[in-house]
């Protein structure tokens, strides 16, 4: 087996959650549906579920360097929710807001296990 190959394994093997969400694009603020995988190390965007295979993210944010994990109110969008890093906000929108929990819930416990924890769900939010 390659050493190519052995990195694709292991990365498909830390995957801990995957799916369609919009999420807003870093430069032109576009919104754009992506298949979002969260591995125990990132955050990562794919134009579709086969680029996860050949390992080609349109983004990918290392949860070492995010802060919080939040629901957003106000967007156009409902069940909307961010990750915070230092350089930008991560904008995504889930099609539920069961599924928007999920997700915060998944990429919260991440990172906890990375020594983060600025976790936010819909009940610590007071309206």
């Amino acid at each position: 087996m390659s050493d190519h190959t052995a990195s694709l394994e292991d990365s498909a093997s830390n995957i801990i959650k995957q799916g369609w969400l919009l999420k807003q694009s870093r430069y032109i603020q576009d919104w754009r549906r992506r298949w979002i995988v969260l591995t125990d190390k990132s955050i990562d965007s794919y134009k579709n579920p086969a680029a996860v295979i050949s390992n080609q993210p349109t983004e990918s944010l290392p949860l070492s360097q995010c802060s919080t994990v939040k629901s957003v109110e106000g967007l156009t969008y409902k069940h909307a929710f961010r990750v915070d890093t230092p350089e930008r906000v991560f904008l995504l929108v889930g099609a539920s807001v069961a599924e928007k929990e999920a997700w915060i819930g998944a990429i919260g416990k991440q990172m906890i296990h990375t020594g983060l924890s600025n976790v936010y769900t819909e009940e610590d939010v007071v309206y």
